[in-house]
């Protein structure tokens, strides 16, 4: 994960990218300020992508979750909780108690979601 940035004039070019273990940062622009004419897409992110390569394992680590944080399927279009009649599910991370309670009402009951629920298994 990371944010690229180019400076006004494409001068600087910049990407600072991290991981679970590690924050790398990539800049890159001449000592007189001449314009570079590349984006921190262009320039700086491919030079992070070789380094993490080299110092990183092949497998790398996820993020942990805090607890505090859970995750719900959601429906893009409603932006309620997703059901067997939902065309499109978006799993999206909320604290917990901030989450939708509503099951999607614009694609059909969620009857089943509802009882599941009611009995625990999800």
């Amino acid at each position: 994960m990371g944010k690229t940035g180019t400076t006004d004039g494409y001068r600087y070019a910049w990407f600072t990218g991290f991981t679970p273990e590690v924050v790398v940062g990539v800049g890159v622009g001449f000592d007189d300020e001449e314009a570079l004419h590349l984006t921190g897409a262009q320039a700086a992110l491919p030079m992070w992508v070789e380094f993490m390569r080299r110092i990183m394992p092949a497998t790398p680590r996820d993020f942990a979750r805090p607890p505090a944080v859970v995750m719900r399927e959601i429906d893009p279009q409603s932006a309620q909780l997703a059901t067997s009649k939902c065309p499109q599910r978006v799993a999206e991370v909320f604290i917990e108690g901030t989450e939708p309670s509503v099951y999607c009402e614009v694609h059909g009951s969620g009857f089943w979601e509802r009882v599941k629920r009611g009995f625990g298994f999800f």
